[in-house]
């Protein structure tokens, strides 16, 4: 009976393509690592961070944000999801920069349910389902703010004077009283201390 089973599932899994449809989506996911962020070519960056490590410590901002605002696990599970999804359709539209959005429209909605949809199981509910919760949400937006912010600190630090109106541009868009505190932080300090200093304090 078990082994009847097994191959009814296997044969609905096949039919439907669900492990092909994931497949491609990692497939897919791989691409951000070589879409630019472009807002840092405009002022020069050369080989600026790509989407991929955007992503990732949009993540690690939005797991700090998620304790520092007291959030249930509950919800922390929706800011780590928002936070590693926020970006995917750029994929298939590419990194808008502000230049970019007054002379073009990208369609994000349809991006994400061509990749998604396929898979299913409820992924994209999942993810729309983030901005359902305003707590969630503005922890979601104020990880992306925050890594921007330490993105152009560091950029800035290396000498490119233009970086400094990424932060001021951050700064007006945090939401959460964390947000807040923490962008503070990461302006009062320094981008690459943590290298020299074994304690990390």
């Amino acid at each position: 009976m078990k082994s009847l089973l097994k191959k009814k599932a296997s044969g609905i899994l096949g039919q439907n393509g669900r492990f092909a449809a994931c497949a491609h989506v990692i497939f897919e996911a791989g691409m951000l690592s070589r879409v630019d962020r472009s807002g840092w070519n405009t002022i020069g960056i050369e080989n600026p961070q790509n989407v991929s490590e955007h992503s990732f410590r949009v993540a690690v901002a939005g797991l700090l944000l998620s304790r520092l605002e007291g959030l249930s696990k509950g919800q922390e599970r929706q800011v780590l999801l928002g936070c590693i999804l926020h970006d995917l359709s750029e994929t298939r539209i590419g990194d808008f920069n502000k230049i970019n959005k007054r002379y073009a429209t990208a369609f994000h909605g349809k991006a994400y349910d061509d990749m998604l949809t396929p898979a299913g199981m409820g992924i994209l509910d999942d993810f729309l389902a983030c901005s359902d919760d305003a707590a969630v949400a503005g922890v979601i937006n104020d990880a992306d703010m925050i890594e921007m912010a330490a993105c152009a600190l560091e950029y800035a630090k290396l000498g490119n004077p233009h970086a400094g109106k990424w932060v001021e541009s951050a700064k007006k868009r945090i939401k959460t009283r964390s947000g807040e505190k923490l962008i503070s932080a990461l302006c009062g300090a320094d981008p690459f201390k943590w290298a020299f200093d074994s304690s990390g304090k």
